[in-house]
């Protein structure tokens, strides 16, 4: 599915991070953005689908309200090295934990699936899957692989 990049959302710096602003891109910045997507994912082997994932599109909009607030920085004064990033993942898992657990015992109706296979390239996956059926009147899926 190709993806086409019409206007992208600037976070500003303000106390609520939620806060944004739509400005339209230039034809040249377009072009430049698709040109570094292209040579991201051939020099680091990625699939073009990275760039659509929820967590490459969430660090992207890190990323660009990181900009805005301080300006043009380099990438390796932003970007944590791999060393940084193993030893920072038991503190997010932690803290994503205990928001899941608050989340889900407010919960008085949901249902969870879980489906397991094996790919040939990533050995065995586990995904789950828990849908809240008491959401105001609607169903919300919360997705863990």
């Amino acid at each position: 599915m190709a993806r086409k990049i019409t206007d992208v959302t600037l976070l500003q710096s303000s106390p609520d991070s939620r806060a944004t602003t739509s400005r339209q891109l230039s034809t040249a910045d377009k072009n430049e953005i698709k040109d570094t997507v292209v040579r991201f994912c051939a020099k680091d082997i990625r699939p073009f689908s990275t760039v659509e994932g929820r967590g490459f599109i969430e660090l992207a909009g890190k990323l660009i309200s990181i900009g805005a607030k301080y300006g043009n920085l380099s990438p390796t004064d932003v970007l944590p090295s791999a060393q940084t990033v193993s030893r920072h993942v038991a503190d997010v898992v932690s803290s994503e934990k205990t928001a899941l657990s608050t989340e889900l015992s407010s919960i008085s109706k949901f249902g969870v699936t879980t489906d397991m296979w094996t790919h040939e390239c990533t050995n065995t996956l586990l995904e789950t899957v828990v849908q809240n059926l008491g959401y105001q009147g609607a169903r919300q899926e919360a997705h863990s692989s």
